[in-house]
């Protein structure tokens, strides 16, 4: 716009009233004061979440799984853990917890979550897994877990109950184990405790496997001590 122009599209603009003035901006510069309006609010989002109020990272994830009955809202069971182990629970971290179920519906729902296990396994966002005996073979079998006696010292390990397992080496066409290695003590079984009951019941006896890549070793055994000494 050349400047005789500007200067005469000024004076008209004084020239208005107030209700044409509110109008002529409506018309020529909504856009961009919408534009504004986004950005400052997209600014105001992002300084609250990554400064002011940025969301807890897990001093300790857990998945609770089951192809039989399981809560999904983990709501609760996750506060109860933070008041009850109050070291894992700071300004910054927190024990958090995912619920899957593994049952094997319409809906593929089994399917779909043991997909995004394999994901959030590979991306070392999960410490370990809690579910009943026959659905933690078939991970430990898959070569999930620790082997135990490498992750406890043997004074660790001789107070707790451990179920060893198999892993596959080779396997078929049709997915059946045609070569293993092992057993190894890879599951420890902590019962039914009162604690858990609210995610699986109380007909459920219950195993945990800890990751083979969890990234937070010291926590999962805070964890598990806590767990054996409600037993």
């Amino acid at each position: 716009m050349l400047k005789y122009e500007k200067e005469k599209e000024k004076k008209a603009f004084k020239a208005m009233t107030f209700r044409e003035k509110m109008t002529h901006i409506r018309n020529y510069y909504m856009l961009h004061i919408v534009a504004i309006i986004i950005v400052i609010a997209i600014a105001a989002w992002a300084l609250n979440y990554y400064v002011i109020n940025p969301p807890k990272t897990a001093s300790l994830s857990i998945i609770t799984m089951s192809d039989a009955g399981l809560n999904l809202d983990t709501t609760e069971f996750q506060q109860l853990l933070n008041e009850q182990l109050p070291e894992l629970c700071t300004e910054r971290q927190e024990v958090q917890v995912q619920a899957m179920s593994m049952i094997n519906d319409d809906y593929q729902t089994g399917y779909y979550n043991s997909q995004k296990l394999v994901a959030l396994v590979a991306s070392q966002s999960v410490d370990l897994l809690i579910g009943p005996l026959e659905l933690m073979e078939s991970y430990a079998g898959a070569d999930y877990f620790y082997h135990l006696d490498e992750f406890f010292t043997e004074e660790e390990l001789s107070t707790m109950e451990t179920v060893s397992c198999e892993i596959a080496e080779e396997t078929d066409e049709f997915g059946r184990v045609t070569s293993a290695s092992g057993p190894y003590p890879l599951l420890i079984s902590v019962g039914n405790p009162e604690i858990l009951q609210s995610q699986f019941g109380t007909n459920q006896e219950l195993y945990i496997g800890i990751e083979g890549n969890a990234p937070n070793p010291e926590s999962v055994k805070i964890f598990i001590e806590y767990l054996l000494n409600m037993q």
